[in-house]
């Protein structure tokens, strides 16, 4: 066979083949090679000078081919492009030659039997992977597709799949989506804030005589392990010789219960020494005065002023004795005098209607004794239930002064001093 010149004159466009690779792949079919005939110049075109196009050139065995041997190309049309089945490989034959330096252009060097080239062979082939190469592969995650993307995959990939000719797979239908449950609703951010639970406080500064009291008071609950002893007596006999002396001696204040208490219990100190101390440095101190004080309310402050020596006086000048402090309390002019060397405290709270209650007991004493209200309730008198005026007293001791039986003894004295008022006449 005659040399076929297969060097494209452009860049091969596989949509449009060029008309002189038609004519070469009329010469040289894939499947059976067939010797075509040279037709010179001058049996088709008398006109046309051999001189003008050199032997041997492509330009001459292009135009010398007979239009008779070229097989009709189809026509290009827009719905069915025109493919040759031979273009892939002459463009893989074409880039073969760039890459070795051959010369496709001279034809002295021989013909280049295309169907002889192993173009696949030729052409690099993926590279070799290695097993960390896939384990990386499958570890590195992929690409997130987004939900417009994925729902155009769906849609469009059965059709783009589906063969010409065959009816494109159908999608089936996405289930309805149920509706999302409403929102909750959100707190407005410009609402006024929720009232506090106690609303705003209002701040009370301590006065100097109250700072003293609170911090005495948190220093006794602290250190003093105290204890209770209640007992019930009869204020009949005692409510009888107030009420007796009221008639009789008329120009005379009559003692109050609570100077009537502070006598008997003065009285009762005086016989029980260890009640008339107090527990200071792991030791037990008896003072020999009996100086006992009484608690006075004024302005809301806890004053407590003292009678001193309370055991050597009688009733009336107990009396009067208080009536003169409590005035001074009232009035603000308590001096330092009036309110200290207590040895022991008492207090009343019966005009307030108070049945009974329990006391704080004042650091360096052993004890302090409440008074509640008198008031008739019921008693066993002759086997019979009766209704007579009692007065409940609260001993309030420190244990490591004072004993359970020690305090009972105590109180017991004193209940039978107030049962038996003129006694405490002399």
């Amino acid at each position: 066979p005659e040399a076929v010149d297969v060097t494209p004159a452009a860049p091969v466009d596989e949509r449009q083949p060029d008309p002189a690779t038609l004519e070469v792949v009329a010469e040289t079919p894939s499947e059976t090679a067939t010797e075509t005939p040279v037709v010179s110049a001058e049996e088709i075109d008398p006109t046309v000078d051999e001189a003008s196009a050199p032997s041997g050139s492509p330009e001459a065995v292009a135009d010398t081919t007979p239009p008779a041997e070229l097989p009709d190309a189809p026509e290009a049309t827009p719905d069915a492009p025109m493919v040759d089945p031979d273009a892939d490989a002459l463009a893989a034959a074409a880039a073969l030659a760039a890459e070795t330096g051959a010369d496709l252009a001279d034809a002295g060097e021989g013909t280049i039997d295309v169907e002889s080239v192993d173009v696949e062979s030729e052409l690099p082939g993926p590279e070799p992977t290695t097993p960390a190469d896939e384990a990386a592969d499958a570890s590195e995650p992929s690409a997130p597709v987004s939900d417009d993307a994925a729902a155009e995959t769906e849609v469009a990939g059965p059709a783009a799949d589906a063969q010409p000719g065959e009816p494109a797979p159908t999608t089936p239908e996405a289930e309805p989506v149920p509706d999302a449950p409403p929102a909750a609703p959100t707190a407005d951010p410009e609402a006024a804030p929720a009232p506090r639970g106690k609303g705003d406080p209002v701040i009370v500064e301590l006065t100097r005589q109250q700072q003293t009291v609170a911090r005495r008071m948190a220093e006794s609950k602290a250190t003093i392990p105290d204890f209770h002893t209640v007992m019930e007596i009869d204020a009949g006999p005692l409510v009888a010789l107030r009420a007796e002396l009221k008639a009789n001696r008329p120009d005379l204040a009559a003692p109050s219960v609570g100077d009537w208490l502070l006598k008997a219990t003065a009285v009762a100190l005086r016989a029980f020494p260890s009640l008339n101390g107090g527990y200071r440095d792991g030791r037990i101190e008896q003072y020999p005065k009996v100086n006992v004080g009484f608690a006075v309310d004024r302005d809301g402050t806890l004053l407590v002023p003292v009678v001193h020596e309370a055991d050597a006086l009688a009733v009336g000048q107990i009396a009067a004795r208080t009536r003169e402090l409590i005035g001074k309390a009232t009035d603000g002019s308590l001096r330092p005098p009036d309110i200290a060397s207590a040895t022991f405290t008492v207090a009343n709270l019966g005009s307030f209607g108070v049945d009974q209650f329990t006391a704080v007991i004042t650091p360096g004493q052993a004890g302090i004794l409440t008074a509640g209200v008198i008031a008739e309730r019921p008693v066993a008198r002759d086997g019979a239930i009766v209704a007579a005026p009692t007065l409940r007293l609260t001993l309030t001791t420190d244990h490591r002064a004072v004993y359970g039986a020690e305090a009972a003894r105590f109180l017991g004295r004193i209940r039978q001093l107030l049962e038996h008022p003129t006694s405490l006449l002399a």
